[in-house]
């Protein structure tokens, strides 16, 4: 059993490396938050450089980055956990009616733009979080700036199972 740990662990790392550098910073973008905890993997992505106000579509940086992170995700296996998240300021209410609902259409925007890339839809799954688990103070701009995020959550699976020793 320590021997399976040990091997996810690993290739937990392996893998946390290789979105690195992959979603590694371009001129100008903010960099992608990528952190393990649980045997899972959480990327994060600053909503306001990936959608307009109260808007669910992609924008390019965004998109690019998606684009990347799924060449990485094609060679995994695995179930990818969308969620979206936004700050508690009330948007324009012609757009979306609510944070919640705005929350669930940026991830599945996300999922959506994972799947055309080849990403199987039965390991895709989204949550619309709204203004549920903020990580900012939504009394100041840089707090809600911190909760406005799509966060994708990759479960470790094993690549491949582990030899046994020989008796």
């Amino acid at each position: 059993m320590e021997a399976l740990s040990a091997q996810l662990a690993k290739q937990r790392e392996s893998l946390s490396e290789r979105i690195a550098r992959a979603l590694a910073p371009e001129a100008g973008a903010a960099p992608v938050g990528i952190s393990t905890k649980d045997d899972r993997i959480y990327i994060s992505f600053n909503s306001d450089e990936g959608f307009a106000s109260g808007r669910a579509d992609l924008m390019l940086m965004l998109a690019r980055q998606l684009d990347r992170l799924a060449t990485v995700l094609a060679d995994t296996r695995g179930k990818v956990t969308v969620l979206g998240h936004t700050d508690d300021a009330p948007g324009p209410r012609d757009r979306m009616e609510s944070n919640l609902a705005l929350s669930t259409a940026r991830a599945t925007a996300v999922a959506r733009h994972l799947q055309e890339r080849g990403i199987a839809s039965d390991r895709l799954s989204i949550i619309g979080r709204g203004v549920k688990d903020p990580v900012g103070d939504n009394r100041t701009a840089a707090g809600r700036a911190l909760n406005r995020r799509v966060e994708i959550i990759l479960e470790s699976v094993p690549t491949s199972q582990p030899t046994s020793p020989q008796q």
